[in-house]
């Protein structure tokens, strides 16, 4: 058995870019909420047909609205409301739409949606990917730049939908690559190199020490390395907490295994999938997963026909 789990935010957030950019009235148009809804369901679908993989076995993950991360460094992701505030685009009326489509595809389509507070999406990736991959094969499709973490299990293939291709690291390359990920830090998330104060991306004024991957490279190779990490082991250690996957605290880990295993897939019939994307003039998603309306009418028939002949 094959089991495909989506980053739910990597679809989300690119139709929702490519359909509201520069447009800060985009959500005033009932048609623009309908179109970005119909994108980011035909894209879903889109990946699921391409791995062929049925839906009752398709996960979706679902980021939090808070992050475990920040009750440990408070400074985590500090800049993303600022930011946001600055643009023009209306992330709260974006927010709002997307978790109204969430809830259509609880309702109407047999894919299992998981989502626990203070788990952001990639998180729970990583948590269904280590506890499933012992038994089933998992394909992850995300573009976020920390699920190559993923690639510590057997049996688990990662789809960056930017690179356009499944990403490939041998063991020793893997191992490298998180390292260099906790020295030099992730400016994307705010989290500092560890040269550099924790507050440095906040403080206006301050900038980080440098220390990218040609000084880690000369550091290893003269053996000066170990000096280092024993000079900064502070922010060596809030940087582990914050990148390496491995430290999502056990109860976040126990709370999203527990959904998984509790999280019951509804009944839902093709009649059901088709009624809803009739009723949302999606004909083309239909199209698209392949629903022959022709044979779901001749069982219908076929049933009531039957039902009728022992009533």
């Amino acid at each position: 058995m094959e089991y495909l789990i989506i980053d739910f935010s990597t679809i989300a957030f690119k139709n929702f870019f490519s359909e509201a950019k520069d447009n800060p009235m985009y959500f005033n148009d009932d048609e623009n909420i309908y179109r970005l809804k119909h994108s980011i369901l035909f894209s879903l679908f889109c990946h699921i047909k391409k791995t062929k993989i049925d839906f009752k076995n398709t996960i979706l993950a679902i980021d939090s609205k808070k992050y475990w991360r920040r009750k440990y460094f408070e400074h985590y992701k500090a800049r993303r409301k600022l930011q946001r505030k600055a643009t023009d685009m209306d992330f709260n009326s974006f927010y709002a739409t997307v978790n109204y489509l969430i809830d259509d595809i609880r309702e109407y389509f047999p894919i299992k949606v998981i989502c626990q507070e203070y788990c952001e999406g990639d998180d729970i990736c990583y948590i269904l990917s280590k506890h499933l991959s012992p038994y089933y094969k998992i394909h992850i499709y995300s573009r976020d730049k920390d699920l190559y973490q993923v690639l510590r299990f057997k049996n688990v293939s990662l789809y960056n939908p930017d690179k356009k291709k499944n990403i490939v690291l041998s063991d020793k390359d893997l191992k490298k690559k998180i390292n260099k990920h906790i020295l030099m830090g992730d400016k994307g998330d705010d989290i500092p190199n560890i040269l550099s104060d924790s507050d440095v991306f906040i403080t206006p004024g301050k900038r980080q020490k440098p220390f990218g991957e040609k000084t880690i490279e000369k550091l290893i190779k003269n053996g000066n390395i170990v000096s280092y990490l024993e000079e900064y082991r502070e922010n060596v250690i809030r940087n582990k907490r914050m990148i390496d996957m491995e430290y999502i605290p056990k109860k976040l880990v126990e709370r999203v295994i527990k959904q998984w295993n509790e999280e019951i897939l509804k009944d839902i019939s093709e009649s059901e999938m088709i009624k809803y994307l009739r009723e949302n003039d999606m004909p083309n998603i239909l199209n698209l997963i392949g629903i022959d309306e022709t044979k779901i009418r001749l069982k219908q028939m076929m049933k009531d026909k039957y039902s009728k002949r022992f009533s």
